[in-house]
């Protein structure tokens, strides 16, 4: 067990000096006020309008991108949630996670068995320096 501790030990240090303690953070969601954000006929942009944290300006929220300032495996997290108002209309949404203008995860629904639904997704994903990541969806309507 002992082995065990010092190799984390070591492996923790390790880590350490490579980043120096570096951290990006950023967390970014719509306004609580926010309406129904649609309908689109194509892919649009998800303009997060509150930051409550942005470590090292990592994320824009004037483009609604984050720009990784350094090569490294990143945790991202995103969940839509929409409502129609009553069962029997139609409910769709879509949201995607793009890494450099390319789909690496999404979430979507389509129904009218009821008159709400949410999606999640989680992904860690490898960014290089320089690499972006933003989220679009199509909502209401789609």
């Amino acid at each position: 067990m002992m082995t065990l501790w010092h190799s984390l030990s070591q492996l923790d240090n390790s880590i350490q000096e490579v980043t120096g303690g570096m951290r990006m953070v950023f967390t970014a969601t719509m306004s609580p006020k926010s309406h129904c954000f649609g309908p689109f006929t194509s892919n649009v942009l998800i303009p997060y309008t509150e930051i409550s944290l942005n470590h090292d300006n990592g994320y824009n929220p004037a483009l609604g991108v984050f720009m990784a300032l350094r090569m490294g495996l990143y945790f991202f997290s995103c969940t839509a949630y929409s409502h129609v108002g009553a069962a029997g209309q139609r409910l769709y949404h879509k949201l995607q996670l793009m890494r450099n203008g390319e789909v690496v995860v999404s979430t979507w629904e389509d129904n009218q068995e009821d008159s709400e639904d949410s999606g999640s997704q989680t992904i860690l994903v490898l960014l290089d320096r320089g690499s972006q990541m933003l989220s679009e969806r199509q909502l209401c309507g789609g």
